[in-house]
């Protein structure tokens, strides 16, 4: 088979083609339990700007148990405009180690173990995605989204060098700039076992050597948000 059929057939090209006749499916070993986290930090306090000069430099480094990732974005507080900072992260194991990495590697963010919760590794799909209320995994099989169906622009970046921190703050001003819709930038970490993964090795380039992804997030409703970013 030519590379080009391969690459084709796994997805990786401006169309796809061929016909699969058989699959393996690579499974990897997880705990019993993961311990989670999902909090929200105000980006006005220093800590949290510190925080993410940290993770740049940190978050594709640490324990390869650890996975943390991080979305900004504007919100109303008291009438004023804020910039937040909503953390999240799943630790292979249990709270006691999970907060002794956060505290050595993210002290910034200030973890308190109460912000912490131990559960399968499959329920913390429902506990990511907002079903927090004793749902059953029945939940994932349901196919019908529970997002509200508005429009959206996406674009990601792939960081290989750490962003200068006066950039960061240039790049996390202009989410001010967003008056009619909703702007958000996502930014997770690769490394661990990515890094073993060559970026010739499947049709997915961004693999050894990327520190992170940076996922710029648009979302918007009506006639005038339309005009503004799409035709204008």
């Amino acid at each position: 088979m030519g590379e080009d059929l391969f690459w084709a057939i796994r997805g990786g090209g401006p169309a796809s083609f061929g016909i699969v006749v058989e699959w393996k499916i690579r499974l990897v070993p997880v705990p019993k339990t993961v311990a989670v986290f999902d909090v929200w930090r105000n980006m006005e306090h220093n800590a949290t700007k510190t925080l993410f000069h940290q993770w740049q430099r940190r978050a594709d480094k640490v324990d390869e148990n650890l996975t943390v990732y991080m979305t900004f974005q504007t919100s109303s507080n008291d009438s004023k405009i804020v910039l937040v900072a909503n953390v999240r992260g799943t630790f292979h194991g249990g709270v006691d180690k999970l907060l002794e990495l956060m505290k050595k590697e993210f002290p910034e963010l200030g973890l308190q173990g109460q912000e912490c919760s131990e559960m399968r590794w499959v329920e913390s799909f429902l506990f990511f995605n907002l079903f927090r209320n004793g749902e059953s995994l029945d939940a994932l099989l349901n196919r019908t989204s529970n997002l509200n169906l508005l429009s959206f622009k996406v674009k990601s970046d792939f960081v290989k060098e750490p962003i200068p921190d006066n950039v960061v703050e240039t790049m996390l001003g202009m989410l001010y700039e967003e008056d009619i819709g909703r702007a958000m930038i996502y930014v997770y970490p690769y490394g661990g076992k990515m890094n073993e993964i060559s970026e010739s090795a499947i049709p997915f380039p961004h693999r050894a050597g990327n520190l992170y992804m940076i996922h710029h997030f648009v979302q918007w409703e009506g006639e005038e948000e339309e005009e503004k970013h799409v035709v204008g």
